[in-house]
């Protein structure tokens, strides 16, 4: 019979598992590279979600902006022509009250009758 020998140094064997974990590190490597482009796809999503969503706040923003000074433009002219007018609103008060007297005093002067 032939006898066959084979003769496997250590050298080699060595050679063999680092070309093993060579290959072990290089599908783990794709694997994280495959998780990693999923992740940015989804992310991705998010900011343009987020970049709509900002969109539409800041157009809501500026247009509450927009009557925010709109009314204190308002309130503003309001204030000043009541200084200018404060004379004016004195002596609509003071008719309203004399308005009022003369109606009590009509309704007692029936009243009596």
């Amino acid at each position: 019979m032939n006898d066959i020998m084979i003769q496997v140094s250590l050298q080699d064997l060595l050679m063999g598992l680092l070309t093993i974990c060579g290959v072990a590190v290089l599908i783990a490597l794709v694997v994280v590279l495959a998780r990693v482009a999923k992740t940015l796809k989804k992310l991705n999503t998010v900011m343009d979600d987020a970049k709509v969503i900002t969109a539409s706040v800041s157009d809501k923003v500026v247009k509450l902006d927009g009557v925010v000074d709109s009314t204190v433009d308002a309130v503003s002219k309001f204030t000043t022509s009541m200084k200018e007018n404060q004379g004016l609103v004195k002596t609509l008060g003071s008719v309203a009250k004399a308005c009022s007297n003369i109606a009590t005093y009509l309704k007692e002067e029936q009243n009596k009758k």
